[in-house]
């Protein structure tokens, strides 16, 4: 039975069959396995030593090598300059400027007003003012600081209602603007005025010169014509603006003046054309010549 059975198995096999299974009954998947996996490695080698041959990068990479601060350098200054040329494109050119300094809070909008002061002075203000800078536009820079006089702040104490940090920024800034910057025309209580024109190293100049040619002076309060303070300073309330809106709500003591002309807070020709552009406006407000 063994040897017929043996027989049956391998004696009716080719010798392709045989050869078949030799093959296939020495097969070891393991070494299989670690042939393929030699090949993979050899492969991988062949990619790990890939060189790089075009010549524009290999020069690209040796510069960047030699010179990778310089590049990074160059780009960063290159990104700044670009910020600040769109930053001044965007930036508003002004005309004139003015400020006004004293104890009315212009921020604050009384009940019958539909407005702050502050933007009902703004759109008044904005009427006398020309493009003195010809570029199509009308642009004004209005600055407004809230100073009461220590009459004023007794009253506020009474109703414990003193801004103890806004005035002392706003002393701060009025001090500052009042001795440089651009904000040459002033509107001003008579308390500030009479502070910083009491020695003769005011700020203001005379205004005589730009009052309106024939223009009658006040000899008294209850006279018509322009009521000087002193020779640097007029009441608002006795120019021809006195009743236009904005200006009506000031104090009537308020005074209007102009700074003199400043080297250190508006050097060259561009500086020269600021102070000219808030003469005209100066001027334009005390005659009460509106902008045509």
């Amino acid at each position: 039975m063994e040897n017929r059975d043996k027989d049956n198995f391998t004696g009716g096999e080719s010798n392709a069959e045989r050869d078949y299974f030799e093959r296939t009954a020495h097969y070891d998947p393991l070494k299989k396995s670690e042939e393929q996996s030699s090949a993979h490695s050899n492969t991988s080698e062949g990619f790990g030593n890939i060189k790089i041959k075009s010549p524009a990068l290999k020069k690209m990479e040796n510069f960047f090598y030699h010179y990778k601060w310089h590049t990074i350098i160059g780009v960063f200054l290159a990104f700044v300059i670009g910020l600040c040329i769109f930053q001044s494109c965007q930036k508003t050119t002004y005309d004139a400027y003015i400020m006004y300094a004293g104890g009315h809070d212009l921020r604050i909008k009384e009940a019958e007003q539909a407005e702050r002061t502050y933007e009902i002075l703004y759109k008044s203000v904005g009427t006398y003012l020309g493009d003195y800078n010809d570029d199509g536009e009308r642009n004004l820079s209005f600055l407004d600081m809230y100073i009461p006089s220590p009459v004023e702040i007794d009253e506020l104490q009474k109703n414990d209602k003193v801004p103890y940090n806004r005035l002392k920024e706003d002393d701060e800034l009025f001090r500052n603007n009042l001795l440089s910057g651009d904000y040459y025309v002033c509107i001003i209580s008579k308390y500030l005025f009479d502070e910083w024109t009491k020695d003769d190293n005011n700020p203001f100049v005379p205004v005589a010169s730009y009052l309106p040619e024939g223009a009658k002076i006040a000899k008294g309060e209850d006279d018509d014509g322009y009521r000087l303070a002193s020779e640097y300073g007029i009441y608002l309330s006795s120019t021809p603006v006195k009743d236009k809106p904005g200006f009506k709500l000031l104090p009537e003591d308020s005074i209007i003046c102009l700074r003199k002309y400043s080297k250190a807070s508006s050097p060259g020709k561009k500086g020269k054309k600021v102070y000219e552009a808030c003469e005209n406006l100066f001027t334009a407000i005390i005659s009460g010549k509106t902008y045509e």
